[in-house]
């Protein structure tokens, strides 16, 4: 309710002092998403928290892809001004059948708030899956984030596209909503950790058709759909894993993950914006694909670590068996 109040504020404002201290507020109170996928995995059924998770983030991905080309056509049609109130109005209504429909669970945990902050930093400490999940989750949205911040200007510029246009366009990004469905399913079946690497790998090799876009819409449209995929499809995998770890933490840990994508996503506006303005539309590639090669390298490391380690396990363990078995 408090982020609609601040739409409302936007709608009116009456200068950009105004608008952007509105703003300000809308971005501390929208927060709901952060509540939501980890309350939904914490009332999944034990093995089915991919699934169920993947189903709530596909929601969650139709419905930004719908608000850009919403956003685009409510701009062209009527003003800005009309986007936020149209935006006020929605977020009031989810707002009241959140309240109505979920259901009401007693906390698992109960801590002071500072209490709490220091609880998200030990858990990063303590548990190596979250702090790899959170590099692969930002350097994935980095590169998500990269592409996205700067295709509008490309339509604009190149292609000559109007805010409809360009708020259409958007919808491309659906098969972002299908990998995350399909993404669910296979992490329920214990392949998170492997699709991740492929995941990542789809997403860099889409960025040889988005490079292409500069000049052929086709080749962008293809690119777009491969990098959704890609990046949702690492997404799904990522939270999948983390909601596993300790049940009693899962929004604490959801925190975290989307802390790093934040930055990232910080990260890559600054570095964007130079890009576009530097190298053009090829310096944007560039930086968006050296964010997944990164993960791809980092993820076979890994693999290669996680492969090495059972052996030295196995040979530990048959050793002490080997010791205590009488001799006959």
């Amino acid at each position: 309710m408090i982020a609609a109040a601040g739409m409302v504020l936007m709608t009116v404002a009456p200068s950009l002092a105004v608008f952007g201290s509105a703003a300000v507020l809308v971005g501390i109170t929208s927060v709901a998403v952060q509540i939501v996928v980890p309350f939904a995995a914490h009332i999944a059924e034990e093995g089915q928290q991919g699934r169920v998770v993947g189903t709530v983030m596909s929601g969650l991905l139709i419905g930004i892809l719908i608000s850009r080309t919403v956003a685009g056509l409510v701009a062209q049609a009527a003003s800005w001004r009309a986007v936020f109130g149209l935006g006020a109005v929605l977020s009031m209504g989810v707002a009241v059948l959140l309240w109505r429909e979920l259901p009401k669970l007693a906390p698992s945990v109960r801590m002071t708030y500072p209490a709490l902050l220091g609880s998200v930093l030990r858990l990063v400490r303590e548990e190596p899956t979250l702090r790899m999940r959170m590099v692969y989750g930002g350097l994935v949205f980095a590169s998500f984030s990269a592409f996205w911040t700067s295709a509008g200007f490309l339509l604009a510029r190149t292609y000559g596209w109007n805010d409809a246009a360009i708020g259409a366009f958007a919808l491309v990004g659906a098969a972002g909503a299908i990998a995350a469905r399909f993404a669910g399913k296979i992490a329920d079946r214990g392949h998170a950790r492997v699709a991740t690497g492929a995941f990542i790998g789809l997403a860099a090799l889409s960025y040889l058709l988005i490079a292409l876009g500069g000049h052929s819409i086709v080749a962008l449209i293809v690119g777009v759909v491969l990098l959704d995929l890609g990046v949702q499809g690492t997404q799904i995998g990522n939270q999948s894993m983390i909601y596993r770890l300790r049940s009693d933490a899962r929004s604490r840990l959801n925190n975290r993950v989307h802390d790093r994508l934040l930055r990232g996503r910080l990260d890559r506006q600054r570095t964007v914006r130079g890009g576009l303005l530097d190298g053009g539309w090829s310096a944007v590639c560039w930086l968006g694909a050296a964010f997944l090669v990164l993960g791809v390298l980092i993820w076979v490391v890994e693999m290669l670590v996680r492969r090495s380690k059972p052996a030295e396990t196995t040979v530990e363990n048959t050793e002490p068996v080997a010791s205590a078995t009488p001799a006959r």
